[in-house]
Order: C-alpha cells, then structure tokens, then sequence
C-alpha cells in the first residue's frame, strides 16, 4: 500500500517511525562519503563506503548495517510504495557491491547510497503532508 492510503489511526505511529528510517538509514548511509573532498583517493572513498554501509548505525558498542537498519525499521503496511520500492532495490544492489573494484564503480555504489538518503527523506516528507492533510499535524 502507498503512503498515502494508511488509515488516519497508524497515520501517527507510522510517521514517528519514518523519522528513524531517514535519520538512521537515509542520514548515515551518505554520513562518512559527505565528508571527502572532491575528488578522494580511491582507498578513501572504499573505507568512507564501507562504513556507510556496514556500520551504518552506532549505538555505542551495537553496530548495525545498512541492510539491519532497514530490517528493524522497514513499514511492511508500506509494501510496494514506491520508496520502500526504490530502498529494497538500492539496499540489494549495495549487499552485492564489492568494495574492491575500480573507482567508476565506487562511485556507482555512491549513488546508490544516495537513492536511499533520497527515498529515506521522501517518505518522511509524504508522511508529515499526509498528517497536515489529515490535519493531526498543523
């Protein structure tokens, strides 16, 4: 179901949950790459990566991946929105992605990255028009 057809009763529960799906996926799957320069050593951009996507989340000791971020958090009443869509795909490519290969490909996976920051944020977005919509949010 799309977003935009929950019932207004989860409409609030839900939305508090999409806050963590973009701070805790969309925000730090992008967090370590954001900081290099333009044009980073390619041994740079394979370490930024490689915490973006396999401690994509520190809680202390606990380190999740991206792939476990979005386990704990994924909506299953948003299944087949168009987002959550766009996040599933990105996160397969990403688990595939070999963090060994030439530079284009680096960048590739960067992209990626971004998809999931980029439909991590939009949701949130769908979700707080939906809650002003319904007017549980001013």
């Amino acid at each position: 179901m799309r977003l935009e057809g929950v019932e207004i009763d989860r409409l609030e529960a839900l939305v508090e949950q999409l806050v963590d799906i973009r701070h805790d996926l969309g925000k730090y799957i992008t967090f370590e790459v954001r900081f290099l320069g333009a044009d980073p050593q390619d041994e740079e951009l394979r370490e930024a990566l490689k915490s973006d996507l396999y401690s994509t989340l520190r809680r202390g000791e606990h380190v999740l991946s991206a792939w476990d971020v979005w386990e704990k958090l994924r909506p299953d009443v948003l299944e087949g929105d168009p987002d959550v869509v766009a996040i599933d795909e990105a996160l397969l490519m990403l688990r595939g992605v070999d963090l060994d290969q030439q530079r284009a490909d680096l960048w590739g996976a960067v992209e990626t990255t971004r998809v999931v920051g980029e439909a991590a944020r939009n949701l949130h977005r769908r979700g707080q028009n939906r809650m002003i919509e319904t007017g549980l949010m001013v």
